[in-house]
């Protein structure tokens, strides 16, 4: 089966590659936004629900179009992101007339969310076309222990370019 063999390589590349400055950005929030753990907690509730309305508008939209399209409409979810986290970190929401609450609400929080449910999901349906019989759930297993090993990954990665340019 060398399309699952693909896909691993991806999500493991993808690890490699996309740097993530969650830890970061949760220092920034708490610290110099100000934001409180309570707030901190609420934004992460409307980003879960931010996922939902993604895994819907996936199901309604999204569902026959390519997996390549998907991911690559979520990097460049990612790149809008990360420039707007950027805008944040730097304060210039403040100088356009923007509070941080509804600066992170409109822009971190949730398309954080909604570029998991697009950069997952097209996958996780293509190794569910791609899975043989009865062995479903080994395959479930296996790429969710990929994802999750790769996720830190990224967090190196972030931490590395920190540390290099910041």
């Amino acid at each position: 089966m060398p399309e699952s063999y693909r896909s691993i390589l991806f999500f493991v590349l993808l690890g490699f590659t996309v740097p993530r400055f969650d830890d970061f950005m949760y220092y920034f929030k708490t610290g110099p936004a100000g934001f409180s753990q309570f707030t901190y907690s609420l934004l992460s509730l409307i980003g879960a629900i931010a996922l939902l309305f993604g895994i819907g508008i996936y199901e309604k939209f999204f569902k026959e179009t390519e997996p390549r399209i998907m991911i690559g409409g979520a990097f460049a979810l990612t790149v809008v992101s990360s420039f707007f986290d950027m805008c944040f970190v730097l304060r210039w929401n403040l100088l356009i007339g923007v509070p941080d609450i509804i600066w992170v609400m409109c822009s971190s929080t949730a398309m954080g969310t909604l570029i998991f449910a697009f950069m997952i999901m097209p996958p996780g349906v293509l190794f569910a076309k791609i899975t043989p019989a009865r062995v479903e759930a080994t395959i479930y297993a296996f790429t969710s222990s990929i994802t999750a090993a790769v996720y830190p990954l990224s967090k190196f990665l972030g931490v590395f370019i920190n540390g290099a340019f910041f």
